[in-house]
């Protein structure tokens, strides 16, 4: 019998309800989300918030009957009722892994040069598959290096540990190696219905260059590309340098997502 959660990300798949960058089972988990029924709704909560939109249970096509309390991420394909206001909450990137297959134009010209720097100072390094048993305290070694250089940008610690220490079958990672078999950055990833998920790319301090890498590394890994899906690679967390680099990417589509809240 499934889970609250489980349901909850079925019907939305059965629906073809428009997934954001929060609706992986993956990254609910590591949130520590519950999901409750509420007058034929289901409800994902977390402190006091809907974390996302609340569906009707029963009904196919979805018109949801609103509760008014707050919700952290709106659905963005579903309609809000008239008694919430919507307030900006990030901005969330879609790309074709594909286009990185062809860096040739005047576009990508930065890009095409800078994924080149890191490599060409590290040979030998190496992009390796992660599993619990092998490498992963290398992983939480990076992990810990990139939080303790970027606490002001790190929102939520507890949730980046829970989702890179355990639901080992519901995401991927990799981890890079420099030449001297040293780990140096990580990329893990989920997925929606719909989107795979970009979840982390990190790496440790005094690596020029590496973030532009390890995003080619994740983006024309013969996973991605054969998965028929568009990348979810989430938004900014109101960083104008990270927003200036997703834009440079050329998405296929940069949209807002919204938090709801009653008037």
């Amino acid at each position: 019998m499934m889970d609250n959660l489980k349901v909850y990300l079925t019907l939305l798949e059965q629906r073809r309800i428009e997934p954001n960058f929060f609706t992986s089972e993956a990254y609910l988990r590591a949130s520590k989300v519950h999901v409750e029924e509420y007058q034929g709704l289901l409800c994902v909560l977390a402190n006091k918030w809907n974390v996302l939109t609340p569906i009707e249970i029963q009904q196919k096509n979805i018109t949801p009957v609103w509760i008014l309390s707050p919700i952290w991420a709106a659905l963005p394909s579903l309609s809000y009722e008239p008694r919430y206001r919507r307030e900006f909450l990030d901005y969330e990137y879609l790309y074709d892994s594909k286009q990185f297959n062809d860096l040739s134009g005047h576009k990508w010209n930065v890009y095409r040069k800078n994924i080149r720097k890191w490599p060409k100072a590290h040979q030998n390094w190496q992009y390796l598959d992660v599993t619990p048993t092998t490498n992963l305290r290398q992983v939480l070694d990076i992990v810990l290096k990139w939080t303790s250089i970027k606490r002001k940008e790190v929102q939520d610690f507890d949730t980046i540990w829970e989702y890179f220490t355990k639901h080992f079958d519901l995401k991927r990672m990799k981890i890079l190696y420099n030449g001297d078999g040293i780990p140096v950055g990580v990329n893990a990833w989920d997925e929606s219905w719909k989107y795979i998920n970009f979840r982390f790319c990190l790496n440790i301090p005094d690596q020029p260059f590496i973030q532009e890498f390890l995003r080619h590394q994740f983006y024309t890994d013969p996973e991605i590309q054969t998965s028929g899906k568009l990348i979810n690679d989430g938004g900014v967390m109101d960083s104008p340098g990270l927003e200036k680099f997703k834009d440079k990417l050329h998405p296929v589509e940069k949209r807002i997502i919204h938090s709801l809240l009653p008037v």
